[in-house]
């Protein structure tokens, strides 16, 4: 929230793997709780749902919506409050109420094709959050992506500028911005690097940097990455890495900016050690029905991999034109 606001808000997101689930549940649920402080921190008021179950009826600009998974799937400028003091964040639903069933049919079929599930949303909220109106800022049918994992800045002219990576049917990053504080949204971009999990702020000279998981094509190191823009979010440029890490599951980073100038990133590691050789993974693919819903990776490995949360000061692009 703005840095005047009285009070921190905390997303609180919990997740269940279902490896036999029932006729009407998915591999993988999670619902998303909100909880407030007004001691910066030091004590949290009881946790209250998003919505009331793994599903849930919205109301949006096209009409109700059945969605299930309903999140903010971004991170540390995922709300703001708005001019009238409406409460304004980024949220992705599933159209498909049994997501990963889907994926994992389709793919026992030798389908290459995955449903299209990803419902990208503003929500607005008048009461603290209790209750939520949605806005669709991009169809996936009329791109032929879903697009997911996002996050959010307002620019000093008022201009949410929004990017999406991890996205269905496409490995590059898009780019939507609106100038009617969330109500109407442009047509998606894409843009010109790849990856997800994106974090992203405004720096002092008015350029955007956001840190990213970053999955290149072209030669370049996997990892933790960097990429800035500074016109606005309409071209951007791959600074680096921060960590370069072949591990499918790591970065996932999170920009925060302190009060001295310094931006510190948060991120988090895989072990190299738990990667799956080849041949156990064609087993795998065979033998094991959850695992024929990912491309690489394994659901019970988060219960195993021993990587790291870490954090490094980006202070040499804290006070100079990127």
């Amino acid at each position: 929230m703005p840095e005047d606001e009285p009070f921190l808000w905390a997303r609180l997101q919990l997740y269940r793997w279902a490896p036999n689930p029932g006729d009407d549940e998915d591999y993988r649920t999670y619902k998303t709780f909100w909880t407030v402080s007004y001691d910066n921190g030091h004590n949290w008021k009881d946790p209250f749902p998003l919505c009331d179950g793994p599903t849930c009826t919205v109301k949006t600009d096209k009409g109700e919506m059945q969605l299930g998974s309903l999140s903010p799937h971004s991170y540390g400028t995922t709300l703001t409050r708005l001019s009238d003091g409406t409460i304004m964040g980024l949220f992705v639903g599933n159209k498909l109420l049994l997501k990963y069933k889907k994926i994992a049919e389709l793919r026992k079929q030798e389908k290459t094709e995955h449903a299209l599930t990803e419902m990208p949303l503003a929500g607005f909220s008048k009461d603290n959050m209790r209750s939520w109106e949605f806005v669709v800022i991009a169809d996936p049918n009329e791109y032929g992506i879903g697009f997911s994992e996002s996050d959010i800045v307002r620019l000093d002219s008022g201009r949410l500028i929004a990017i999406y990576g991890n996205n269905q049917n496409s490995r590059f990053f898009w780019r939507t911005y609106s100038d009617d504080e969330g109500r109407t949204w442009a047509p998606m971009k894409q843009l010109t690097f790849t990856g997800d999990s994106p974090s992203m702020i405004m720096l002092a000279s008015g350029a955007l940097l956001a840190a990213i998981r970053y999955i290149p094509d072209d030669g370049h190191a996997a990892g933790v990455g960097l990429v800035a823009s500074e016109d606005g979010g309409e071209t951007w440029d791959v600074l680096g890495n921060v960590l370069d890490q072949k591990n499918w599951d790591m970065a996932y980073p999170d920009l925060i900016k302190l009060p001295d100038g310094r931006i510190l990133c948060i991120y988090y590691t895989g072990a190299e050690s738990k990667m799956i050789p080849a041949e156990q993974e064609a087993e795998l693919k065979k033998t094991e029905p959850m695992y024929s819903i990912f491309d690489g990776m394994r659901p019970r490995a988060y219960g195993e991999l021993d990587g790291q949360i870490r954090g490094v000061f980006l202070e040499d692009l804290t006070d100079r034109e990127i």
